[in-house]
């Protein structure tokens, strides 16, 4: 008797990963029918689609290195260029085609690397990833790559600019019209603590040799906090005495001689007289988070703003000088 023998015949594609650049890889695992028939899923963007790459894509831009390579195109900028990774990754699913991103790059890109996206200059700095014949869509937690090159250097995390656009392409067969979204991954955020704009999108320096120096040959020391703290340890406590410093500096600055200090511990206590307060917000907004509140029992504190008795108009002081004086009150 013999055992009946079942023979079973698989074909399996080539999968396309734009983070290898142009190996092929081949796989005989059976998870990829899904993966095929995703593939075969793909539709032309939508509202909701939309919605969906503004809300859960996240971009990440890191700058690869300031170093030209023999990538740069020799003839721009004498050769000089710096090299981006722009990493898109999908929170959900993107299982939609026909869709775009716009975004600025103050200096214009010269030259990519992607099989699924491509990267065009529009026009000043503005920019549009496009999708390709060769566009997969997104897996949830899936990972595409972007490199870029563009002119000269960008020797700043704060050179990145926020705000990429998704929108919808318009073709002949379009019918409703899709507004386009900001992708919520590229908003800027206000620290708490500096009040300062923040980029969450870009990806911190974190080598000297390539992000911050520009060739081979560039000798500038990166100024770490390390760094300037031993360099501060060097100066004497003279130089290090900043309690007669008024930024911006004045054109002229009188100190008393006796060396007395004014103590604001209990806050300061402010008559505006003519000053409208709004006018000055946000100076008595800096100082409550310096430590210096407005109290009751605080220093008394006059803000006035006065004519120029010399002028023969009588016109106002010039905006952006003042006065002042340190005695048993401010007076600005």
């Amino acid at each position: 008797m013999y055992k009946r023998q079942a023979l079973t015949l698989c074909a399996c594609d080539k999968i396309e990963d734009d983070t290898t650049s142009n190996d092929e890889i081949y796989s005989t695992d059976n998870n990829n029918i899904g993966r095929f028939i995703f593939i075969s899923n793909i539709t032309p963007a939508n509202a909701d689609d939309i919605s969906n790459i503004a809300d859960n894509l996240i971009v990440k831009h890191r700058i690869i290195t300031n170093v030209p390579s023999d990538k740069c195109d020799k003839n721009i900028a004498n050769g000089s260029c710096f090299e981006v990774e722009l990493a898109l990754t999908a929170k959900k699913a993107i299982r939609a085609n026909q869709w775009q991103i716009h975004f600025s790059q103050t200096a214009p890109i010269q030259s990519f690397e992607s099989k699924e996206f491509s990267v065009k200059h529009i026009n000043g700095d503005l920019h549009q990833i496009s999708l390709t014949d060769k566009f997969l869509g997104f897996e949830a937690d899936e990972t595409k790559r972007i490199i870029y090159r563009s002119m000269f250097w960008s020797l700043s995390e704060t050179d990145a600019i926020p705000n990429y656009i998704v929108s919808a392409v318009k073709t002949k067969n379009s019918e409703a019209v899709v507004e386009p979204q900001l992708i919520k991954s590229t908003l800027t955020t206000i620290d708490p603590e500096t009040q300062l704009e923040v980029l969450p999108f870009v990806v911190p320096f974190n080598d000297a040799e390539k992000q911050f120096k520009r060739s081979a040959n560039d000798q500038t020391k990166w100024l770490t906090s390390s760094d300037l703290y031993q360099r501060n340890a060097k100066l004497d406590e003279q130089q290090l005495d900043v309690s007669t410093n008024i930024i911006p500096t004045p054109k002229k600055l009188v100190i008393n001689s006796q060396g007395q200090t004014l103590d604001l511990k209990k806050g300061i206590n402010v008559s505006y007289n003519n000053v409208e307060p709004a006018t000055v917000n946000a100076a008595m907004e800096r100082l409550t988070r310096l430590g210096v509140k407005q109290t009751s029992d605080g220093v008394t504190t006059t803000l006035s703003i006065e004519s120029d008795i010399a002028s023969p108009k009588h016109y106002l002081k010039p905006e952006g000088s003042y006065r002042l004086n340190i005695l048993s009150l401010i007076h600005i």
